[in-house]
């Protein structure tokens, strides 16, 4: 079994809180490569310690966290979050993947020069953003990304669904600007799940209460830096660094074509890979509920052969 550190780091000022998993058979002095592992928008990080199990029995150091804001552990701007509310900024997410990674690189157990990033779904479009941002990092997967929060805001929803919520958010912007509080609204007006995605999230309340959809909301202010955030305009200049894309055929909450559009804006050495209906029958089916959320084998076949190419675990 790995060995789980709790750890602690700051971005932005803020104490970020996680958990450094590093394989049982690393030897005094050796260094290996890390892998920081970046889940979706209300994930908490146990979520991924399953994620984190696998990689490093494959001989990486992996470290798990809970962004500032979200349902975690972690607090933006040193403030708890209101009960039931989730104020996690897409671009203070970014600065905790950064952060995350240049915490790795104080690590006597990590090989800086073979640091890699895995995000899912809000966690795919983090990731890359932060690579952009940080020359350290040596390989990237993104899981189910987003590349434009206006476009996946607009294709995600009905017309007349896109037109309430662009209403509601043109509301909040002239009520906050003279009342400093945004109004949060429900998770699932903020994500939008069709029935096979909402009863998957029933599942997943049961094992992580923290991420229960129906009892969290999130602020128009957030939506509305959703909006402006496009890591797709930046994702170009990892290149010559590597990244992987990961979509699936049957999601609705990141629409089928919101990966290709991300994968098409990057450079090489890139690669493309969508989970077929008869792999993947729905969004969350890629997960193993039964074995700690961990990627169905399929998944992880793509993704472990991508961080064994690019970043090898040991020297």
């Amino acid at each position: 079994m790995p060995a789980e550190e709790r750890v602690s780091f700051y971005s932005d000022g803020d104490e970020v809180v996680g958990t450094l998993f590093v394989p049982d058979d690393l030897r005094a002095g050796e260094r290996r490569a890390a892998v920081v592992l970046a889940p979706g928008y209300i994930a908490v990080k146990e979520w991924v310690y399953g994620q984190a199990k696998t990689l490093c029995a494959e001989g990486y150091v992996a470290l798990t966290f809970d962004y500032r804001g979200g349902p975690g552990e972690s607090r933006y701007r040193g403030a708890p979050n209101p009960p039931g509310v989730v104020v996690l900024f897409p671009d203070a997410a970014v600065w905790d993947v950064r952060s995350a990674v240049r915490y790795l690189l104080t690590r006597n157990e990590v090989n800086g020069e073979r640091i890699g990033l895995l995000g899912s779904s809000a966690g795919g479009a983090y990731v890359v953003a932060a690579a952009a941002a940080e020359p350290k990092v040596a390989c990237v997967i993104s899981e189910g990304g987003i590349g434009d929060g206006y476009r996946w805001a607009r294709t995600a929803r009905t017309p007349w669904q896109f037109r309430s919520y662009m209403r509601k958010i043109e509301e909040d912007k002239a009520r906050r600007v003279v009342t400093g509080k945004s109004e949060p609204i429900p998770n699932t007006e903020f994500m939008v799940f069709n029935p096979e995605e909402t009863k998957a999230w029933a599942e997943i309340a049961r094992q992580f209460p923290r991420m229960a959809q129906g009892t969290l909301s999130t602020p128009l202010a957030v939506c509305e830096r959703w909006l402006e955030f496009k890591p797709e305009a930046v994702v170009a200049t990892i290149a010559p660094r590597p990244i992987l894309f990961i979509g699936e055929e049957t999601s609705d909450l990141v629409p089928p074509e919101e990966v290709p559009l991300f994968y098409e804006k990057a450079r090489e050495p890139k690669k493309l890979v969508i989970a077929p209906a008869s792999v993947v029958p729905s969004r969350y089916k890629k997960f193993d509920w039964a074995n700690e959320a961990r990627y169905i084998p399929w998944m992880w076949s793509h993704m472990l052969e991508w961080f064994r190419t690019h970043i090898p675990p040991r020297s």
